[in-house]
């Protein structure tokens, strides 16, 4: 057994689109097996009138960044 993990800027609902459109069975079987059985942990923004980096919310310091 193992475990995959996937992070992405966008929401499941937008990845058909990138994945080549609703009609493209080859999107279907993609996303049929990246979505069974998975457990999903939306991060959403603060304030969504105002981007912000998670650096800047938990006062982490850039220059640290790698």
């Amino acid at each position: 057994h193992s475990s995959t993990i996937f992070c992405s800027q966008y929401l499941e609902e937008d990845w058909y689109q990138k994945l080549g459109g609703k009609d493209n069975p080859l999107t279907d079987a993609i996303m049929d097996r990246i979505s069974f059985d998975s457990y999903k942990i939306p991060i959403m923004s603060l304030d969504p009138e105002k981007d912000i980096s998670m650096r800047e919310v938990y006062g982490l310091d850039p220059s640290q960044a790698q």
